[in-house]
């Protein structure tokens, strides 16, 4: 026997609910007030059918009665209607503050642009290990502290756009490639707005409406919303120890001859897998061969528990069909909002236009910082791989000691560990962990195929003491929802029937 896999419409839905299970207030009376938001903002549209109690109660680890009273609440103000048999269904005529696109809903940070602000002084409280988001390194302090008045009226004086980016930190960019034996000039430079922007103008200009996109199962959040708000169709291919299945690669090429390839082949998010060197160059110069050009993610090839360099970018391979996208965040400082795409002449001459549309370009005195912060990055490298391994280590002893049942594999590198539940739903657990003051990224949201229910990301990049307060609570949200799942499903119901995979 084992759990059954949660209904999708009861996925869909969960996917857009957000922090309504921590707060103060009934239970029923907040589900029914996230409910409410989104029909209201039309992000649930009329006529949606929602999912039955019995199934929505499971995928959020509540009991069936506290749907029921939910949708009790919602027909009363005649935002749904019931049938008996039919099961509940969106009004068809509502009032609508706006009109929400799935995929913005589906962000995977939604409540970080909450505007509504918390409902009470407890809901601030919530240990967010949702997202990956890095304190400032020393040497960012102290270059922004080192700003003179020269520095500031050079800057100030100059007086254009500068879509591209600063010619100083196209430069310095280019010069870390040449340096890792990747020779780059400036000219192959598009400094962005983090990382995010980078994606969003390789996508919005070289992926057609209804293009295909082949990529890892699972893969970085972020880039779900962007590629499905292009209308892209997506080709998932799964992972195993060095990264994405090249078999599963070359098939989906020679047989559905998609556009793009994306990857993030060194500490990949979320898994860790660092793909081997081999694999890179028979992905980079397959894809070559059938003109599919590969999009790199590179944003976390520096965040090593270890202190070598990261293998070499696919560029090496077949520098003339790789786009590839760093970033300043994950290393410096999640707060230094610089990024950067590197590939052919031809490439970031169509990907500068489209910047030049996007912003006119980003901030200069970031920019400056960022050029003046390059210069020290194998000093923050250090800092970091010191700061990763010794987290790292008190998080999985963390988990050990207090949830001696999940089961992950110890990474190389990266900022997160992808662990594994041996039953139930990490969608439901994450529900669950917001009642008990901690944020967690189940598996789905990582997912082009929404797989992937068993495992969530538990980022270790966070202060000691957040971590551990964290892991506390976690273990007693797993407690209540063991406990909670246990008493609706039985005991024989919560034995997994099927191995689940590497990642």
């Amino acid at each position: 026997m084992h759990v059954k896999a949660m209904p999708a419409r009861a996925l869909n839905v969960v996917s857009r609910l957000h922090g309504w299970s921590y707060g103060s207030g009934a239970l029923h009376e907040r589900l029914a007030a996230d409910l409410r938001r989104l029909i209201e903002t039309g992000e649930l549209e009329p006529l949606t059918q929602l999912p039955s109690e019995r199934a929505l109660a499971q995928s959020i680890a509540v009991g069936r009665g506290t749907v029921a009273a939910a949708y009790d609440l919602l027909r009363s103000a005649g935002l749904v209607s019931s049938k008996q048999g039919s099961g509940t269904w969106v009004a068809g005529e509502q009032h609508r503050s706006g009109q929400v696109g799935r995929e913005t809903v589906l962000f995977p940070w939604l409540h970080r642009i909450d505007t509504s602000g918390p409902s009470d002084n407890r809901s601030r409280d919530i240990v967010d290990l949702s997202a990956v988001v890095t304190a400032a390194a020393a040497p960012v302090v102290q270059e922004m502290a080192a700003l003179n008045r020269s520095d500031l009226t050079t800057l100030a004086g100059i007086q254009e756009y500068i879509p591209v980016g600063l010619w100083l930190l196209r430069e310095q960019i280019a010069g870390q490639f040449t340096d890792r034996g990747i020779l780059t000039t400036a000219d192959q430079i598009v400094v962005t707005t983090g990382a995010q922007q980078a994606l969003n103008l390789v996508v919005s200009t070289l992926v057609p409406r209804r293009g295909r996109v082949v990529l890892e199962d699972p893969t970085y959040p972020g880039a779900l919303p962007i590629f499905r708000g292009q209308g892209a169709q997506l080709v998932p291919v799964p992972l195993d120890e060095g990264g994405a299945r090249f078999d599963r690669v070359e098939d989906a090429i020679i047989q559905l001859r998609p556009c793009l390839l994306y990857l993030n082949p060194t500490h990949h998010n979320p898994t860790g897998t660092i793909m081997p060197e081999s694999r890179r160059r028979q992905l980079a110069e397959f894809a070559s061969s059938r003109n599919v050009t590969v999009v790199e993610g590179a944003v976390l090839e520096d965040l090593s528990c270890e202190t070598s360099l990261p293998p070499p970018s696919m560029a090496a391979y077949c520098d003339e069909s790789v786009l590839t996208i760093g970033s300043m965040s994950p290393l410096f400082w999640t707060g230094l909002r610089v990024g950067w795409i590197r590939g052919p002449g031809r490439m970031i001459a169509r990907l500068a236009r489209s910047k030049a549309v996007a912003d006119l370009g980003g901030s200069l005195l970031d920019q400056f910082i960022a050029a003046r912060l390059l210069h020290r990055q194998k000093e923050v490298r250090e800092i970091r791989s010191r700061e990763l391994l010794h987290r790292r280590d008190l998080l999985s002893e963390a988990i050990t000691h207090l949830l001696p049942q999940l089961t992950w594999k110890k990474p190389l590198g990266g900022p997160a560990l992808w662990v594994e539940i041996p039953w139930g739903s990490a969608t439901g657990l994450a529900q669950m962990a917001l009642r008990f003051g901690v944020a967690i990224l189940p598996g789905p949201a990582f997912s082009p195929s929404g797989s992937h229910d068993n495992r969530f990301r538990l980022p270790y990049v966070a202060a000691d003491d957040v971590l551990l307060k964290g892991v506390v609570r976690l273990a007693e949200a797993w407690d209540a929802y063991s406990s909670s799942a246990a008493h609706r499903a039985g005991p024989e119901s919560l034995l997994r029937g099927q191995k689940a995979d590497h990642f």
